[in-house]
């Protein structure tokens, strides 16, 4: 199937045409074609839509921006045209065996938004997924939009979800992705609820890096107080000796010999 245009703008004559280097914004579906040997017809694999956010991406092949099916569609096409196009096995993606995409003939949706021979500035990915708008990216947000991306919230679609990738991002192991651990685009500065919210991780880190000095402090103290103390060993581990004085002699008598020490 050669790409089929199936919409364009009325003044596409004159609007700008993809060609190799530009950058591009796009919006696209992908899913398995009926003509596909494998895999269900009809089931979507991966789409920009339902989550409503477009992607930015390099029209590059020496990059391997795009897979080959991509670029030989999309080159000349102009600004604001949606195309569709199927990608072949041979020509798809490679991958793991656990990838939907590599062994199924797939149809690719594509809307050029933008084309652009300078780097455009990439959606608020951020603010998309912390769907709450607490300002940080919790676990449930990140399942959802990957999910969201891949078809929907069936088993299937939850199995694409980049866990790896969540861990990845958590460098302080906190169970959520603040602005700053976000690696996608994100804009120039972090909106207001993400400001609030790395103001208090900050100051949270601050007080457990208080309460860890103090702890540390009074083990140092504790140890210096130890110091005068003997200490000896039993079954049930180490324990001060308890202070001992010898017995009372007889009177009259010599005194008890040493090992007749008992216990206060």
């Amino acid at each position: 199937m050669r790409p089929r245009v199936t919409s364009q703008p009325a003044d596409c004559a004159t609007r700008r045409k993809v060609q190799p280097g530009d950058y591009l914004l796009v919006h696209y579906a992908i899913s398995v074609d009926e003509s596909s040997e494998d895999g269900a017809p009809g089931h979507v694999l991966e789409t920009t839509r339902r989550v409503g956010v477009p992607v930015d991406v390099r029209f590059d092949r020496s990059e391997h921006a795009l897979v080959e099916a991509w670029f030989v569609a999309l080159q000349g096409v102009c600004e604001g045209a949606r195309v569709e196009f199927l990608v072949p096995r041979d020509l798809g993606y490679v991958g793991a065996k656990e990838n939907d995409q590599q062994n199924v003939t797939m149809l690719v949706d594509v809307e050029l938004l933008r084309v652009s021979s300078a780097p455009l500035e990439p959606p608020n990915l951020f603010e998309v997924v912390d769907r709450n708008k607490n300002g940080v990216v919790e676990q449930e947000e990140f399942g959802a939009y990957f999910a969201a991306r891949a078809g929907g919230s069936d088993p299937a679609s939850l199995k694409t979800v980049p866990w790896a990738l969540l861990a990845k991002s958590d460098t302080n192991d906190d169970g959520v992705i603040s602005w700053d651990e976000f690696d996608g685009p994100k804009g120039s500065k972090p909106p207001a609820s993400a400001a609030k919210a790395l103001a208090d991780i900050e100051r949270n880190t601050e007080s457990i890096a208080a309460d860890r000095e103090k702890r540390r402090a009074e083990m140092r103290e504790g140890h210096k107080l130890a110091e005068n103390i003997p200490f000896s060993v039993s079954k049930d581990g180490f324990a001060p000796l308890r202070a001992v004085r010898p017995k009372s002699p007889p009177e009259g008598g010599d005194a008890a010999p040493e090992s007749g020490n008992e216990e206060l």
